[in-house]
């Protein structure tokens, strides 16, 4: 469908370089965000290979900087160790690019430009699928509460009869 993608892939564990480029047309990415309080956001449908997965972005975005493959910048890896739909987030403001084309450095506002998809070598699958979600853009904005009250205080009580029988109770307990 238009808004998830999927890639099957089979690595040759022999090369030097392993990585996958999923860039998409810009004409279909338009958002431009502030690096700000911003956290790019998408859903990754993992086949528990352990295959590599990081975000691509274009920064300074609107600032003059020259050369496109300077301005390429990418999240941290994440290892796709799970089967099944995981949120998979880059807050923009507190978590540094990754190494590859960029200078390292978020700057001005960027744009969504793809996905990368790696192999490590003696950790990932040699083959695999994996689909990811549209990528979107989120506010990471502070909400308030007009009064947060006291915090709960959380316990719980000893197993009950015996934990080794086949059934056991345990009580949670809570006081404001």
């Amino acid at each position: 469908s238009g808004t998830t993608a999927s890639l099957t892939y089979a690595w040759n564990t022999g090369a030097s370089e392993h990585l996958i480029d999923l860039a998409f047309d810009q004409a279909q990415t338009p958002l431009v965000r502030p690096v700000s309080g911003t956290v790019l956001q998408t859903f990754v449908h993992g086949d528990g290979g352990s295959a590599l997965f990081r975000f691509v972005v274009e920064d300074s975005i609107g600032i003059g900087s020259s050369g496109a493959a300077g301005r390429i910048e990418v999240s941290p890896w994440h290892v796709v160790n799970w089967v099944g739909w995981w949120l998979v987030e880059w807050p923009l403001e507190s978590v540094l690019p990754g190494s590859w084309t960029g200078n390292g450095v978020l700057e001005g506002e960027v744009r969504f430009r793809g996905y990368h998809v790696g192999y490590d070598a003696g950790a990932s699958a040699p083959s695999g699928t994996i689909r990811c979600a549209k990528a979107q853009f989120a506010d990471r904005t502070a909400t308030g509460i007009d009064d947060p009250g006291v915090p709960f205080t959380f316990g719980l009580s000893e197993p009950y009869p015996n934990p080794f029988n086949p059934s056991t109770s345990i009580l949670l307990e809570m006081s404001v």
